[in-house]
């Protein structure tokens, strides 16, 4: 336990090498941003006298959903395998006394946690760009403030993420190529997004789970964020099997 410890540590601390954690901070608040100026563009339904402006940019999350966070997913994945690819690091890495299988394991929280950061900050964005906007426009209702709403929302999306984290990590880590995590990820995204209305395909497909978790269409969401939690551990574990396996990374 205390040598998986220190490999996550290790994991964390190599984050000041990449441009992961700015991401996190920087990704889904420039979602909000956008979200708002749409609220801004559509004011007159949006900002109209009794409107709940929290309500109104909290739809934020659904796009954060539908596109930003497969996105960000895939490049933070990416990130977290070109530490090792770039320079043959593997090589070294596993010179050292370090279970294969902790590395990769630690990779996988690393990534889950940076989404989780992104979720947090999100939530956060929209809170204070609630605020900024019935302060701009008076007239809207001053609450109440949706806390359980949103955060309920943005923690459904979150879990349902967990089946793209962990493919994605499989497949950043697998393949020393930048561009083959990149497509993969940019093409089943796009691929989400083409097959998001179609109840039949979508609901199975990973890159959907996190828009379907933050609809409010049924039990849809309950459903997803069940798939995505059991996907994620599942890939996960064939993922570190398939990791340790390999004799040369």
């Amino acid at each position: 336990m205390n040598s998986f410890l220190r490999i996550l540590r290790v994991e964390i601390l190599k984050l000041r090498r990449t441009l992961a954690l700015v991401l996190a901070g920087v990704t889904p608040l420039v979602v909000v941003v956008l979200q708002c100026f749409l609220v801004l563009h559509m004011k007159e339904k949006s900002l109209a006298p009794g409107a709940n402006s929290w309500e109104a940019v909290s739809t934020a999350i659904l796009f954060w959903a539908v596109l930003m966070l497969p996105l960000f997913v895939t490049l933070i994945t990416s990130l977290l395998g070109q530490m090792e690819h770039n320079g043959d690091q593997w090589k070294s890495l596993f010179a050292q006394p370090v279970r294969r299988g902790g590395v990769y394991a630690a990779k996988i929280l690393v990534a889950t946690g940076l989404v989780l950061a992104a979720h947090l900050v999100l939530a956060c964005g929209i809170f204070l760009a609630g605020a900024v906007l019935h302060l701009a426009f008076p007239r809207t209702a001053a609450g109440p403030i949706p806390w359980a709403q949103v955060s309920l929302t943005a923690g459904k999306a979150f879990l349902a993420s967990w089946f793209v984290i962990a493919v994605q990590a499989f497949i950043g880590l697998r393949w020393k190529s930048f561009v083959v995590a990149a497509s993969a990820g940019i093409v089943a995204t796009i691929t989400s997004v083409l097959m998001i209305n179609s109840d039949r395909w979508s609901r199975f497909f990973p890159w959907s789970l996190p828009a379907i978790a933050a609809s409010k269409a049924g039990t849809a969401p309950g459903y997803a964020v069940a798939l995505g939690i059991a996907g994620g551990l599942l890939a996960a574990l064939l993922g570190g099997r398939l990791f340790v396996r390999r004799d040369v990374i």
